[in-house]
């Protein structure tokens, strides 16, 4: 629903993930099946082959901006190296001449994200569907397959309504979210980055892990319910909203109580320290006439962290003597060489 003032407008995104491609067709041996696709994934590129009814097959070579193939190759030998190396399980299929026209080709770049909003029609004789009105890339499949759908639910409101401008207002009653929705769910999937892990690589992790431990209560990654048709993508996004909400509660009710367990060990290790040489050491540095064992966990802790620095101006062979730190240890504080955790 929009109010009638909001004007018509097209939302487009920045590409944060660019990509160009140019086509390669080739034709596959004899013994290889002509009826499925055939891809291949490296670091560099990825290729996806479809075949087409005389036998050959196009190829869509996916590649970086700034790839050798991209910036452009000086001829055929180049370009037979560069396949050689990149897709040697497809270069001797593609023949001399087909290397020549894709040399003499420029690569094409994906659409942009980008969705036509509040409405999808005008009056009684304007409707868009299609990418008119939802442009994605085709990574997972949904442009066409949306475009469909704007179909079948055009002739529905044209079953449905008594006037042709009744129809076209519920068509775009019915429809306008989902093209909003379906781009900006594609578009979180393409980021890359830190972008890429919050929004696509860290949700798929935790849909994973609560999916499998509780599937009745938590459903599938977006992915996965992106191929089931009878799921609208607005209800998706709201299912995966609410999935996130009740996770990252769990999650945090779980690290409360990490944090007070660990503070409860913290006061056993205090209350016992506190019975040690080491705790009349502690209760005479520090100006509380109170016991340690009085303190709570935090305090504790904090007065431990004090009589460690205090002691740091003493004599030095008294502080190497009572360094209990685990010299080859790296993940220790104090521990091995200077430097921070590694990321995995």
């Amino acid at each position: 629903w929009a109010p009638p003032w909001d004007k018509f407008r097209i939302v487009k995104y920045e590409d944060t993930s660019v990509r160009v491609y140019k086509t390669v067709p080739f034709k596959p041996p004899a013994d290889w099946r002509g009826d499925i696709n055939y891809s291949a994934r490296t670091a560099a590129a990825n290729f996806d082959a479809l075949p087409t009814l005389d036998g050959t097959y196009c190829g869509i070579l996916l590649i970086k901006p700034d790839d050798t193939f991209t910036k452009g190759l000086p001829d055929v030998p180049a370009a037979r190296a560069y396949f050689d190396e990149l897709l040697p399980q497809f270069s001797p299929m593609i023949t001399d001449d087909a290397l020549q026209g894709i040399l003499d080709k420029e690569p094409s770049r994906l659409p942009l994200f980008r969705y036509a909003a509040p409405r999808l029609h005008r009056g009684a004789s304007t409707v868009l569907l299609g990418d008119a009105v939802h442009s994605i890339k085709p990574y997972f499949g949904l442009g066409v397959n949306a475009a469909f759908e704007d179909v079948v639910a055009l002739g529905d409101a044209l079953d449905a309504a008594p006037t042709v401008g009744d129809a076209l207002s519920a068509f775009s009653r019915a429809r306008a979210a989902e093209a909003r929705v379906l781009v900006s769910l594609s578009r979180s999937l393409d980021r890359s980055g830190v972008r890429a892990f919050l929004s696509f690589i860290g949700p798929l992790i935790l849909d994973g892990i609560f999916h499998g431990a509780l599937p009745a209560v938590f459903a599938p990654n977006t992915l996965a319910m992106l191929q089931k048709p009878e799921l609208s993508f607005v209800h998706i996004r709201w299912r995966k909203r609410a999935d996130r909400a009740a996770q990252l509660a769990l999650l945090a009710a779980a690290a409360t109580a990490a944090v007070q367990l660990a503070c409860a060990v913290l006061g056993l290790a205090a209350r016992a320290l506190a019975r040690t040489a080491l705790g009349a050491a502690l209760r005479t540095a520090l100006p509380a006439n109170g016991a340690l064992a009085a303190l709570p966990p935090a305090a504790a802790v904090a007065a431990a962290v004090l009589f460690a620095r205090r002691r740091m101006g003493a004599d030095i062979a008294d502080v190497l003597a009572e360094q209990t730190t685990d010299e080859n240890n790296p993940y220790e504080e104090g521990g091995g060489k200077s430097g921070t955790r590694p990321a995995y």
